[in-house]
């Protein structure tokens, strides 16, 4: 693959939006600057992580990615109508949306590194429309305390710009936040539509859009959801099982293909080798950060009356979400990959539900909260650091004279 060289000199113009951006995120989080402003940080940062993103090893999406996209460029227009129209056939990827933008990016550049710039400032598009659309449904007048902000800064965890290394997915879980939170909001169709869009861009969200089905259903029934979270410790074997078993028997014109790689005993074998090879607290962590959010949430309904229809909305769509989570916690490709979306949409409910309140955080709940927001940040940046480039980071530094900026972070600290 085309590497480059020193090529973070090119951004030289963000670079000083990318060092306030912590104060900028702050202030903006905090409305001092606006959210116009905040957005606008977000973004820069986001283009400058993807421009200067570096490929660590094979093992990575992003490596995958930018094989096909080095592809794509060889493709005329009749290969990719081929490819739209024969979409579930045995062996293609259902989720088109990769295709047609690799496509269409590679029509006028062949540059990998556009492409991972482009598709991280989509990332950031739809995390700072999140966070507009979820800081100005506050309504209390009181000032942000220190535990709505570390949910906030949380929410920007799940969403961090090193989730472009498996880009499909948190592009389709940004999406599934911000066009679920908006339909149970307001209601309107268009952001059940972007909805059910999600498959094109990752297949998996396929499962998890009957979701709103169901709680269209059931409503703010909570005593439901609790019984389906008790029923989800209880039968998870079972579920889990019966989905191996029924992705094993459809029929090949069907989606098995695809189903499978996440349910079959190959795919569970490599997970378990891979899972060997790490430490206890990273191969825990997503399912201990779920865990929390869940007793976080319960307690909080407790604490904070629910008196709003459309908190008590957003509460029963938590609930619903961590029991899906939960009765496949033995498929950790389900569990994690959505157990991160269960995390994303808890913190917008806590942080409605504690905008709009006037009550005291426990202290314990804020140092337990803080914990669990450093431990998940701590991991974070570890994963970040294989393909942030030093170029991210030191560009206006005296090291960067000394240093190459086409490396990891990673390797430079080696």
């Amino acid at each position: 693959m085309k590497q480059y060289s020193n090529r973070g000199q090119a951004v030289f113009p963000w670079v000083i939006a990318f060092l306030v951006w912590p104060l900028g995120a702050f202030l903006g989080s905090l409305r001092l600057v606006g959210y116009r402003v905040f957005s606008i940080i977000l973004i820069l940062f986001y283009f400058l992580y993807g421009f200067t993103y570096i490929i660590s090893g094979k093992d990575q999406d992003t490596y995958r990615i930018s094989q096909y996209f080095e592809e794509a460029s060889k493709l005329s227009f009749a290969d990719l109508w081929s490819k739209i129209i024969n979409l579930y056939a045995l062996g293609n990827k259902p989720d088109i949306f990769q295709d047609i933008l690799q496509f269409s990016v590679s029509r006028f550049t062949t540059d990998v590194q556009i492409y991972f710039a482009i598709i991280a400032v989509l990332l950031a598009i739809i995390t700072a429309s999140i966070f507009e659309r979820v800081v100005k449904a506050k309504t209390y007048s009181g000032s942000l305390n220190y535990f709505s902000v570390l949910l906030l800064l949380f929410l920007l965890l799940v969403l961090s710009p090193g989730r472009i290394n498996s880009f499909r997915h948190y592009f389709a879980l940004a999406i599934f936040l911000f066009s679920t939170y908006n339909y149970i909001q307001n209601g309107q169709l268009k952001y059940l539509f972007l909805l059910c869009l999600t498959p094109f861009v990752h297949f998996a969200f396929v499962m998890v859009i009957p979701l709103l089905l169901v709680f269209k259903i059931v409503g703010s029934r909570f005593w439901v959801y609790y019984l389906l979270i008790l029923a989800s410790f209880i039968f998870t074997d079972q579920v889990s099982n019966y989905l191996r078993d029924y992705t094993a028997g459809l029929d090949e014109n069907a989606l098995q293909y695809h189903a499978t790689q996440y349910t079959s005993d190959y795919y569970l074998k490599q997970v378990s080798q891979l899972k060997s090879q790490r430490y206890f607290i990273l191969d825990k962590y997503i399912y201990f950060t779920t865990i929390f959010f869940l007793t976080l949430s319960l307690f909080s309904a407790y604490y904070i009356r629910i008196t709003s229809d459309n908190l008590r909305k957003l509460f029963s769509m938590t609930l619903l979400i961590f029991a899906f989570v939960n009765f496949f916690s033995e498929l950790e490709s389900v569990a994690n990959r959505f157990g991160v979306l269960y995390q994303g949409f808890c913190c917008i409910f806590l942080i409605q539900l504690y905008f709009n309140s006037d009550k005291v955080v426990p202290l314990l709940l804020k140092i337990l909260l803080s914990v669990v927001f450093l431990v998940n940040l701590v991991i974070i940046i570890r994963i970040t650091m294989q393909s942030a480039s030093v170029s991210t980071i030191l560009l206006f530094l005296p090291v960067s004279l000394i240093s190459p900026l086409d490396i990891s972070l990673l390797d430079w600290i080696k």
